[in-house]
């Protein structure tokens, strides 16, 4: 620890006649503009008078100011743990949390929680589940759509800003290292970034006009998420900087994407993207995934390029740092190369055939954005993806026009999406010949691979599956076993014409994934 006023102060209010509450141990964590002081059951979090550019805490009454703005913010994802705003007074040698004589320094005081509920070591353990994730998309989702959004006359999200960020990266990636081989791959990164911020000029300021650009967490990675019980609970956002903060939904997204990427885990990192998709409908912005992915990896690998010049006295632990900057460049250049070959995927299936299944195995192992025309649907008439239309057969949702509106709405995201770079899976009943054929135009048009999965169950399955369905109630569906009924007096089968683009998929055989994996690679080779 420092020797400096405030370090003199932590130290001695490591004793329990400091506190208005009990004590059951005291552990002190020291970072570059904190001290955190562990209590057992409180977490006292205090400031360093320091002036570092992009943010000042020098003076008491900044301090107070943003340990008020750290609670403030933080209340919106984690109100149960971030308590309230304290002062210390009395003497450096003798302080008293919220108590009588001359004012030391402000804290903001936390509900403690165990470390090891923390996703980062969840994930560790092997314990994260596909359910953690949904939860997280559903609570990450519904805060983008409350936050406030950016008035239009500021900076933030504009390009300039963007550019701005994004080469000071670079900048500052090649002045803390030499490694040749670092330095080629900032090159080829810097060359594509250029690149791709011109070609997004229009795209940046739409969504800045669309009201994309809000005041969000600001780092929502996966040390500052934790899952009690299962339960997502994101804490410890940028209070500090207001151009941090105020971003694009995407960016931040992309940020928690990035890092289950980093982690290992790109089939739930997919799967959080598709949840939060459906759950918002915002499909414009994968225009500017792939750059917010880039830059995301660009600020870690920066990060931990500060690092290893900090260690340059430990060769071992330099070495070390420098293979994670790699690592994270490497990840960025991956991100490049995936997002420059996407295919069109539409799955042809009466309903219970097991559609919204394969396409959940299938964007989570092949990497795809899905499209559900339930959900879809229900967003064109302002439901709820999981909300009841309560509509008879052919009408209401489900007449002629509202259908027509869908796989309109349908083929219009298909397009927006396979230009943004991902693969994007079709899930409709897609019976009907000409809906197939406005899919096969449209890859043909973008020049991207096209392909029907027809899925295939026996009726007797179909009806099994239907039934079971509607007793549990909770999917976006609403087929019934009528609407079943109607649909195999009305589909018209895959044609000869069709099935050069069509591989047979049976949902009542066990099914072989690497093998349906490859079995669309082939197809889109030949296509």
């Amino acid at each position: 620890m420092s020797n400096t006023p405030l370090a003199t102060l932590i130290e001695h209010l490591q004793t329990a006649e400091c506190y208005p509450h009990a004590i059951s141990s005291f552990e002190v964590f020291e970072t570059h503009i904190s001290y955190v002081i562990l209590t057992g059951d409180y977490v006292y979090k205090f400031k360093k008078p320091v002036d570092l550019g992009f943010l000042d805490f020098s003076t008491l009454e900044k301090r107070k100011f943003y340990c008020e703005e750290e609670l403030r913010l933080n209340r919106r994802l984690a109100p149960a743990m971030y308590l309230e705003v304290i002062s210390v007074h009395g003497t450096p040698e003798h302080p008293v949390v919220e108590g009588e004589g001359p004012l030391l320094e402000y804290a903001v005081k936390m509900r403690q929680f165990h470390t090891a509920d923390r996703m980062d070591l969840v994930t560790a353990r092997g314990e994260l589940t596909s359910e953690h994730i949904d939860q997280l998309a559903m609570v990450v989702a519904a805060f983008h759509e409350v936050i406030p959004v950016a008035a239009s006359d500021s900076a933030f999200g504009t390009l300039e800003v963007l550019q701005q960020r994004i080469m000071q990266n670079f900048e500052q990636i090649l002045q803390n290292t030499d490694d040749s081989e670092i330095k080629d791959m900032c090159a080829q990164l810097h060359q594509w970034c250029e690149a791709a911020l011109a070609k997004r000029r229009d795209l940046i300021a739409q969504r800045k006009r669309e009201g994309a650009v809000r005041e969000c967490h600001g780092d929502m990675h996966m040390a500052n998420i934790i899952l009690p019980e299962g339960q997502p609970v994101i804490y410890d956002c940028i209070e500090f900087s207001d151009d941090l903060r105020w971003i694009d939904t995407i960016s931040e997204v992309a940020f928690l994407y990035m890092d289950l990427d980093f982690h290992h885990q790109h089939k739930l990192a997919l799967r959080f993207m598709n949840q939060y998709m459906s759950r918002r409908g915002d499909y414009a912005g994968l225009g500017m995934l792939c750059i917010y992915l880039v830059y995301r990896a660009m600020v870690r690998a920066k990060v931990n390029s500060i690092e290893a010049k900090q260690q340059a006295a430990n060769p071992e632990v330099v070495a070390d740092y420098l293979a994670t900057t790699r690592r994270y460049l490497a990840l960025a250049r991956n991100y490049i190369e995936s997002f420059a070959s996407p295919v069109l995927i539409i799955l042809h299936g009466m309903s219970g055939s097991g559609k919204s299944w394969l396409a959940e195995q299938l964007l989570e192992s092949y990497g795809a954005i899905q499209l559900r025309s339930d959900v879809e649907r229900k967003r064109l008439l302002g439901f709820e993806a999981e909300a009841k239309t309560k509509s008879a057969v052919g009408k209401g949702a489900y007449s002629t026009d509202i259908t027509r509106q869908t796989y309109q709405r349908l083929l219009e995201l298909a397009g927006l999406i396979v230009q943004a770079g991902p693969s994007v899976i079709v899930d409709a009943t897609f019976l009907k010949k000409s809906h197939r054929a406005e899919f096969k135009k449209l890859a043909l048009s973008l020049n991207v691979p096209f392909v029907i999965l027809d899925i295939e169950a026996s009726e007797k399955v179909l009806r099994s599956r239907i039934s079971k369905r509607m007793k549990h109630d909770k999917d976006a569906s609403e087929a019934t076993l009528a609407v079943l009924e109607q649909q195999i007096k009305s589909r018209e089968p895959i044609e000869a014409d069709e099935a050069a683009a069509t591989i047979l998929v049976n949902t009542e055989q066990p099914l072989e994934l690497d093998k349906l994996v490859q079995q669309i690679k082939n197809k889109t080779t030949v296509n």
